[in-house]
């Protein structure tokens, strides 16, 4: 399924996406050749993992599998979710509105 036509949300993101890649890209000091800091910032990740960081062990974890899905909870201490609908049959016609909630 795709957005209609037009629609430009999906382009919102990329800002900061593009200009990250460009500063990976260009960036060059005494330590990291021109175009290798992405590849130096995995490095550091592999080893902060192997030190036992939880944090870089849960962002190898989900960059290769995904992150896990987010389970909602709502409603009650039960999780159930309590929901009311009503339907109006109406004849398009007719000039009486529909009635409020009470």
């Amino acid at each position: 399924m795709s957005a209609p036509k037009g629609n430009r949300n999906g382009a919102k993101g990329t800002e900061w996406k593009h200009a990250i890649q460009w500063a990976l890209n260009e960036h060059s000091n005494s330590s990291v050749k021109r175009g290798q800091a992405l590849r130096k910032i995995a490095v550091v990740v592999v080893e902060g993992a192997l030190d036992g960081n939880k944090d870089f062990i849960q962002e190898i974890g989900n960059r290769l599998d995904g992150k896990p899905a987010q389970v909602i909870y709502g409603g009650g201490d039960d999780g159930e979710f309590e929901h009311n609908m009503k339907v109006y049959f109406v004849d398009p016609d007719d000039e009486r509105e529909i009635p409020e909630e009470t």
